[in-house]
């Protein structure tokens, strides 16, 4: 049994590859007709304002942690020596801090927007 388990898995893992990546490409395009389609405007669950809350929540996740991964990078790159790389990505480091600033103030603002209209 266990011989058995073992070449189904393996057959299994390169069938499930092939056809990940096609169920991957049909999944994006139904997900782009979907948008478009009347069936999304079927459901006013998701506004406009809300998908543009989404997307600077999405934003402000991803930076956080580009300018954590830059700071560690800093670190390493005075580690090997390499001074004037880590004061360089030290600076992109505070450039997204205060792009996260700005995005925390947009979605404060968008909070209140959707407050008011709610």
């Amino acid at each position: 049994m266990c011989r058995h388990q073992g070449h189904h898995h393996h057959h299994h893992g390169h069938q499930g590859h092939h056809h990940e990546h096609e169920h991957d490409q049909h999944h994006h395009g139904h997900g782009h007709s979907h948008g478009a389609g009347g069936e999304g405007a079927s459901t006013p669950a998701v506004t406009p304002m809300e998908r543009l809350t989404r997307m600077v929540e999405h934003w402000l996740h991803h930076n956080e942690d580009h300018a954590q991964s830059f700071s560690d990078w800093a670190g390493r790159a005075r580690e090997l020596g390499q001074a004037g790389v880590a004061a360089l990505i030290d600076d992109v480091a505070r450039q997204s801090l205060l792009q996260n600033e700005q995005l925390q103030k947009a979605l404060q603002l968008l909070k209140s927007a959707s407050d008011q209209t709610a």
